[in-house]
């Protein structure tokens, strides 16, 4: 079985000290959110995610539920990881 493909992102931040990017991954895990770390980027950042979801709709949901509940700052990046 062909795995799902998962390119939109709701983004909780990018951290430049592994450190805080892991402590922010575990306090969105422990909150009950699929999140995940990506690894360093090109700008030396270690983004944290609070989820990947399949479809525009459903990610746009989800962001709009962490926009009142969780952080005003999350944002939604479209990329194939």
């Amino acid at each position: 079985m062909k795995e799902q493909k998962l390119p939109y992102h709701i983004v909780a931040g990018a951290f430049r000290d592994e450190r805080n990017a892991q402590r922010i991954f575990e306090k969105l895990s422990n909150a009950g959110f699929k999140s995940r770390r990506l690894q360093k980027n090109r700008y030396g950042l270690f983004p944290v995610l609070y989820g990947s979801y399949a479809s525009y709709g459903e990610a746009q949901a989800a962001m709009r539920e962490i926009h009142k509940t969780q952080s005003s700052e999350a944002w939604l990046l479209i990329d194939e990881l």
